[in-house]
């Protein structure tokens, strides 16, 4: 109620946070937990956000307000939301600001305080924008909390996936995050990951991921920011102790794989090309404006060859032949030419179905 009765137009520069929202998310934060103490272990996510939000839409602490909630959700909640993560219950909070949701996560795993004691929910990770500066507040709508298996310690590695809220862009970063969980439940961990990344996000669900100790998978859709299409792109990090970085693949089906050749630097490409000489053809393609190609359907050349041919807008059409150099869409671009490769005639409309990854 008292964030209801802030100016809507009062601290724009961290659209609308104060300290005040930290003791709203912590206010519905331990409301849920209340709600937990008779929670089952076994029991049904979607029965239990079912029944928190139906409370919080009764107590009308949602926004109905369509135009006014298009600019400020502040003095508002969304829904929670509620899944299963392996044994762990994953909560997702989204408390209001200008323009759009600060979202929250927390971890609960079914802890005994002793072996005489039954089992019950402790949060043991958490995530929260709570540092209200202009430079420090990084909002965002958590897509994802993935986890992986833990280790002999116990520990997990946390993937979160988000975006930044906004208004109306289609086009907004996503912020990828890993952390080495400590499972105190205070803290979110030793960060491994920072990365950031412009998508698009249209759709339930813009990025997904998976996460092991060994390694991360996320798939984004990108480009496209002007004429021409986007593609679904792939951000393959390895983890190696407290390092971690980047690695094949980056796209999943052949098409995407030229978008995101042309993409990127030619530090970066040559590692995935046959032949020095294509650094010629990459200095003449290669952009880094986020414009859309406008993609022909995929033909095969023979097992695991593609032919690709693309253009931009009024621009000529460019052949691409890409190989599959490896297991897991590791591909390579074999050769590039302004006309037709004759062997290539068979059309193949499944090598540009994505597959499913993230399930």
């Amino acid at each position: 109620m008292a964030l209801r009765e802030q100016h809507p137009d009062a601290y724009r520069e961290v659209r609308g946070a104060t300290p005040l929202l930290t003791t709203a998310k912590h206010q519905l934060r331990d409301w849920i937990e209340s709600r937990l103490a008779g929670f089952p272990i076994d029991g049904d996510p979607e029965s239990l956000a079912t029944s928190l939000n139906e409370t919080l839409e009764v107590a009308g602490l949602f926004c109905e307000e369509y135009t006014r909630c298009l600019l400020t959700s502040i003095g508002a909640l969304d829904r929670v939301r509620v899944v299963r993560e392996r044994e762990l219950l994953v909560i997702l909070t989204s408390t209001g600001i200008r323009c759009g949701f600060d979202d929250s996560a927390y971890v609960y795993q079914p802890r005994a305080s002793s072996p005489a004691e039954s089992l019950k929910w402790t949060r043991i990770w958490q995530l929260e924008q709570n540092t209200y500066t202009e430079a420090a507040y990084v909002p965002q709508l958590i897509h994802g909390v993935r986890i992986s298996p833990r280790d002999d310690a116990g520990q997990y590695m946390v993937l979160t996936m988000g975006t930044k809220p906004g208004c109306s862009a289609a086009f907004q970063p996503a912020y990828v995050r890993l952390w080495r969980s400590p499972l105190n439940g205070t803290q979110a961990g030793d960060l491994l990951l920072s990365h950031e990344e412009l998508i698009s996000v249209d759709g339930e669900a813009p990025v997904r991921g998976k996460v092991s100790w060994e390694d991360a998978l996320v798939g984004f859709t990108v480009g496209g920011t002007g004429y021409g299409y986007s593609h679904r792109a792939l951000r393959h990090f390895m983890i190696r102790g407290n390092n971690v970085r980047r690695s094949d693949p980056i796209a999943a089906t052949p098409r995407d794989f030229v978008e995101e050749w042309l993409a990127a630097p030619w530090t970066e490409s040559a590692a995935r090309s046959d032949a020095p000489a294509l650094q010629q053809w990459h200095m003449r393609l290669h952009r880094d404006d986020g414009m859309g190609d406008f993609p022909d359907p995929a033909v095969r050349c023979s097992a695991g060859v593609w032919m690709i041919s693309t253009h931009l807008h009024d621009a000529p059409t460019y052949y691409f032949r890409v190989r599959l150099a490896g297991d897991n869409f590791h591909y390579s671009m074999a050769a590039i030419s302004d006309a037709r490769f004759a062997d290539c005639t068979q059309a193949d409309p499944d090598a540009d179905r994505l597959p499913e990854l993230f399930r």
